[in-house]
């Protein structure tokens, strides 16, 4: 089982609260159907994209129920580390400023049967890159830290930082953080990456950002 980047949503139940934002933040969260809450700080210079703006940019044409039934199983946020951002001239990964993914997605049945720790680390990457000779399509990886954990509570997870070799002179970092609830209905994530360059040069920023995203348990 692989859950894929579900940008095909509009809008939720998420909030920025600009009263939050005096050290240079804005915070952000979202609740589910389940009652699961995730919660993040974003830097205020960064752009924040909402499900409706990413669904206008990625799914015109989506009829109202497609778009009805994905509103209730998934949400996304995305961001891009600078203002005036647009969608439309996005790299994702491959951007040279931070680009990241905040996301709850819900699993059918049989996903839920097969999900794992594995499956955390493929939310946005092609391939597990701790799977022996990992790589896809002339993609590879360095895996730079990796950490599993369980919460009290049977939340599991990860965190992430793996470095995505393109070819001699292309790569770009990925730093990465998912929980998966008890049930193993629902799968909460983040994840900021851009360009060796543009990580070494970010990196206390993505980090703050990342290691301020948790999930308050249902």
């Amino acid at each position: 089982m692989q859950p894929r980047l579900m940008a095909l949503t509009i809008s939720g139940m998420s909030m920025v609260l600009a009263s939050c934002a005096s050290n240079g933040y804005v915070y952000l969260n979202h609740v589910n159907s389940s009652g699961g809450d995730s919660y993040l700080e974003v830097p205020q210079n960064w752009t924040i994209f909402n499900q409706s703006q990413i669904f206008k940019v990625t799914s015109a044409g989506v009829p109202a129920s497609v778009l009805h039934q994905l509103e209730a199983q998934s949400w996304s946020n995305i961001f891009a580390g600078k203002s005036g951002a647009t969608l439309e001239s996005s790299s994702g990964l491959t951007s040279t400023i931070p680009y990241g993914i905040t996301q709850q997605m819900e699993l059918t049945s049989s996903q839920s049967a097969s999900v794992s720790l594995a499956s955390l680390r493929q939310v946005l990457l092609p391939s597990d890159p701790l799977a022996t000779g990992a790589s896809s399509g002339g993609l590879s990886y360095q895996v730079l830290s990796y950490r599993e954990f369980t919460a009290p509570s049977g939340f599991r997870g990860s965190t992430l930082e793996v470095k995505m070799i393109f070819s001699k002179t292309s790569a770009s970092i990925l730093y990465q953080k998912a929980y998966l609830d008890p049930k193993k209905t629902w799968i909460y994530f983040i994840g900021i990456g851009c360009t060796a360059k543009c990580f070494s040069a970010n990196k206390a920023v993505i980090e703050h950002v990342v290691n301020s995203w948790n999930v308050k348990e249902q």
